[in-house]
């Protein structure tokens, strides 16, 4: 200890010596101009020339493969939010049991001061408890469904006629007009579902790489007329919202879109609409989203008379947060 303090001292000396020194040698050889290197700028790293032969540290490569191969625990944290946790809707009882075990989890790691911050108010709170719906007429069918977000229990059992509504434009609205009162909604086009004849997943060949690294990033000629045509559905989904509401229908179900290769056809893929669309509907009324598996029977039997008679309970919870 002391020997560093007189180290330190003897340097802090040497300092203190050296500037008044050098002030005397430029004193003494005025017409000797004192020699100063200037720092040369850094250069930007882009701008740094790349060696022709790259030095890799294979001790470094050999480590972050023994981390992932021998010693990851992806599959453990995976599990615990997808199964033990599911889905983290905002505002909802499984987002705020995702954030305290995200908080302990870190803390378990050895991280310091792990800890959780409110950024704002959201509002009300929602998770779904229950959902089922079915045909129960001209025979019965189950079918695969769940809730949107947000959408409102239902006390008990909805019966009710099905039928399906499509509107692209203003003047479908007529066609409607006064006859949906109690009807289950089944929104949208109900398209075909034909056969899965690809595979669902698919490796990208060297060939589909190569025309990927070769796209051009241009001017977005088109960006402007793509911005007024979801402007101009936004505002027809907030009218066609009114109309149901105003209609008194007793549910809407929406179709789920396809996946890749016609994938998910089975599964319930719900992107979302504008949430003012969907606050129109469910503050009164039962919304779900189904998958498209049976589309073709619908089409066929919902074309027929009478029309098919579909049963639905959604029981949920909403919550202040």
């Amino acid at each position: 200890m002391h020997t560093a303090r007189a180290a330190a001292l003897l340097a802090l000396a040497g300092a203190i010596v050296a500037f008044p020194m050098s002030s005397l040698s430029a004193a003494a050889n005025p017409d000797k101009k004192a020699r100063t290197t200037a720092a040369a700028p850094e250069a930007a790293p882009r701008e740094v020339p790349q060696p022709t032969i790259e030095k890799l540290d294979l001790n470094a490569y050999a480590r972050i493969r023994e981390e992932g191969i021998a010693h990851s625990h992806v599959m453990e944290l995976a599990s615990a939010l997808d199964d033990d946790i599911g889905g983290r809707l905002t505002g909802s009882p499984n987002m705020q049991k995702a954030n305290d075990w995200t908080r302990d989890e870190l803390t378990r790691l050895g991280l310091v001061n792990a800890h959780l911050e409110d950024w704002g108010e959201f509002g009300m709170g929602w998770q779904q408890l229950n959902t089922w719906v079915r045909m129960t007429s001209p025979d019965t069918a189950p079918f695969i469904a769940q809730a949107t977000p947000w959408s409102p229990a239902t006390s008990g059992a909805v019966s009710g006629e099905a039928v399906n509504v499509v509107i692209d434009d203003e003047k479908d609205f007529d066609k409607y007009k006064g006859k949906l009162a109690g009807k289950i909604v089944l929104l949208g086009e109900m398209r075909e579902v034909p056969p899965v004849d690809k595979p669902l997943f698919e490796r990208y060949t060297d060939k589909d790489l190569e025309e990927l690294a070769q796209y051009e990033a241009g001017p977005n000629r088109d960006l402007e007329r793509r911005i007024q045509q979801y402007l101009k559905r936004a505002a027809l989904r907030d009218k066609i919202a009114a109309f149901l509401v105003d209609e008194k229908v007793a549910g809407v179900i929406l179709p789920s879109r396809d996946g890749k290769n016609r994938g998910g056809w089975r599964d319930v893929y719900y992107d979302g609409l504008p949430f003012r669309f969907y606050s129109l509907l469910q503050e009164v009324m039962p919304t779900l989203v189904k998958a498209q598996g049976r589309n073709n029977d619908q089409l066929r039997i919902g074309n027929s008379s009478p029309a098919p008679l579909w049963s639905g309970e959604g029981l949920s919870e909403s919550m202040c947060l």
